[in-house]
């Protein structure tokens, strides 16, 4: 009884405006949260178009790079004798000579016995190091002894002291057997260079890993220059597992929240990913959002206006 009569004492014109109201922020409000869910799906729809598939695109320019440097070791792998205790032919220095000039990212160009001793070494003069060298321990070195084509995780090369990869290519006779191995680093510069060229909004950049999930390329030139092992980082780990997507990870370099496209690079178990912090697709989302809502509140300042005079006239 004492609710019917609170609700009698009321004037005819505050039913009015509350009814008006609810009628109008209720849909208004359904509206907003709908257009939030709406606009981070399009927005993980185009991280899904732009980030991943420009991590895509750029797998085959790093396998590329890689695939032409291990044909030309490998055909150059057939000038040398198969015997090493010889005299060293005389046209083999000039060979590495203009296999440096005329291929670029080889830091230098190396021949070494089965038993890891060097033979012959040609370099860049930037990279020139005159110390003894001998691989036989070398994980590269040895998987090129067994006869197979080898290429290493990113390390600081044994031959020039820079950050390089180095590749392996094993010299056999015409049994099959190796004899020789030829040794290349490999510049991870170019790797820098096109990483670069993709850079988008204020954060936005690209990274490269290895198969062991170390920085290849990376904005923080450091991380690069000590091969950074960043396989902590969840999405590191599904690179490495040879997966392609979009996800999210909290980057320990940008210290936020980052939305990503990523890709493996196949045959090598390498990863490129295309970060971008989440608070950047935030504000474009919360923009359209906004935009949307302020449309909304215009039309709630309507309905009360109409309500307000439309109660008055029915009191009148």
């Amino acid at each position: 009884i004492k609710i019917k009569n609170f609700f009698r004492a009321q004037p005819i014109v505050s039913f009015i405006l509350v009814s008006a109201v609810l009628s109008a922020i209720i849909p208004i409000s359904f509206l907003g949260y709908k257009l939030y869910d709406v606009a981070w799906e399009n927005a993980w729809r185009e991280i899904g178009e732009k980030h991943q598939l420009l991590a895509q695109n750029i797998a085959p320019s790093v396998s590329l790079y890689i695939e032409t440097h291990k044909q030309f070791l490998q055909a150059i792998s057939y000038e040398f004798p198969e015997q090493t205790n010889k005299e060293l032919p005389s046209h083999l220095s000039s060979l590495l000579n203009s296999s440096l000039a005329s291929l670029k990212g080889f830091h230098s160009l190396s021949w070494f016995g089965i038993d890891g001793d060097l033979l012959i070494r040609k370099y860049k003069e930037a990279y020139h190091r005159e110390y003894d060298i001998n691989l036989k321990n070398n994980p590269t070195f040895i998987e090129a002894s067994k006869g197979n084509w080898s290429i290493s995780n990113a390390v600081t090369s044994p031959i020039s002291g820079e950050p390089a990869l180095i590749m392996a290519q094993p010299v056999k006779n015409k049994k099959g057997e190796v004899t020789s191995v030829l040794i290349a680093e490999l510049d991870i510069l170019m790797l820098e260079e096109l990483r670069k060229k993709i850079k988008f909004g204020v954060g936005g950049h690209s990274a490269f890993v290895d198969q062991l999930g170390r920085a290849l390329a990376h904005p923080n030139p450091q991380w690069a220059a000590e091969a950074k092992d960043l396989s902590h980082i969840n999405v590191v780990q599904e690179m490495m597992a040879g997966k392609t997507g979009v996800t999210e990870f909290y980057s320990p370099f940008i210290k936020e929240n980052m939305v990503v496209g990523y890709t493996s690079v196949p045959g090598l178990g390498w990863g490129i990913m295309v970060p971008q912090p989440k608070s950047e697709v935030e504000k474009q989302v919360n923009s359209i959002l906004y935009s949307e809502l302020q449309w909304g509140i215009v039309g709630l300042i309507i309905a009360l206006m109409a309500a307000f005079i439309l109660g008055r006239w029915v009191t009148s």
